[in-house]
């Protein structure tokens, strides 16, 4: 038998003392000597034959973790975590991410053009501009902005991403354009779970449609996104709990709703 996972001095695997040792760690939690059969391939996943798991201890209070859900992370660390990212780290990002609505900024209506081909007007260009000096500082650095193949959506994510300090992976999509909120939550459910950090840049009324369905109603910002419209250029901020994949079977943490009107005035 061999203990495999730790918080703080505890190892993370059989090896050398703190070779693998978990960093971070947060509230007392500790793990405590978990056994498991030979499931990944390595030198540190051999030996024992049963998976009992003792009561894992928060501070003062015992937590039992299934121990079928601490194998799993424990495989799909070995086996997809970058080598530079701590298992407390990766743990994390396993169960929380962060999820940011992002309404396209003022479109025109002066053009004679379907729909999907109209621009920004130019007061709308100008808020675009205001919403990226404050974004990047709102938000921090994005694994991934999905983006609805609508002209002023792509020319709003032109011009909000200006200011990041490295340029996220973008990806257009047709199915986001004019969609509701059940293509949304469909769309999100595919989601990689290394996607932790996601922009999706889109159209109303199915954004605040899906802001509304997904907020809990306890959020200091809940009154306000859902006495408005969910203007252009608003931003909703959630934090996500699970999976993308179970995602809008609860409700989530408003961590943030900004309007375009409530961003902080610039500086002359």
């Amino acid at each position: 038998m061999m203990g495999v996972l730790g918080l703080g001095k505890h190892p993370l695997v059989e090896g050398e003392p703190g070779e693998f040792a978990i960093d971070e760690a947060r509230g007392g939690v500790k793990v405590d000597l978990f056994w498991f059969d030979r499931m990944c391939a390595g030198s540190h996943f051999r030996s024992p034959v049963e998976c009992p798991l003792r009561i894992l201890s928060r501070g003062s209070a015992p937590v039992l973790l299934p121990w079928a859900l601490a194998v799993l992370s424990l495989i799909a660390y070995r086996q997809t975590a970058p080598a530079d990212l701590s298992a407390a780290t990766w743990v994390r990002r396993l169960t929380m991410h962060m999820l940011h609505l992002l309404r396209h900024a003022k479109s025109s209506w002066k053009e004679d053009v379907s729909d999907r081909e109209r621009r920004l007007s130019r007061r709308g260009r100008e808020t675009a501009r205001r919403v990226a000096r404050h974004l990047p500082a709102a938000v921090g650095a994005l694994d991934l902005v999905l983006c609805s193949s609508a002209r002023r959506t792509r020319e709003t994510l032109d011009l909000v991403l200006v200011e990041f300090a490295v340029r996220p992976r973008c990806v257009l999509e047709d199915e986001l354009y004019a969609a509701r909120q059940e293509r949304l939550i469909h769309r999100l459910h595919r989601l990689a779970e290394e996607d932790v950090n996601v922009l999706l840049i889109g159209h109303n009324p199915g954004l605040h449609e899906l802001a509304l369905t997904l907020s809990d109603t306890s959020s200091p910002g809940f009154a306000d996104l859902a006495s408005g419209k969910f203007p252009t250029a608003a931003r909703a901020t959630f934090r996500v709990a699970e999976r993308w994949s179970r995602l809008g079977r609860s409700r989530y943490a408003l961590v943030e709703y900004v309007t375009a009107a409530s961003l902080p005035a610039d500086k002359t």
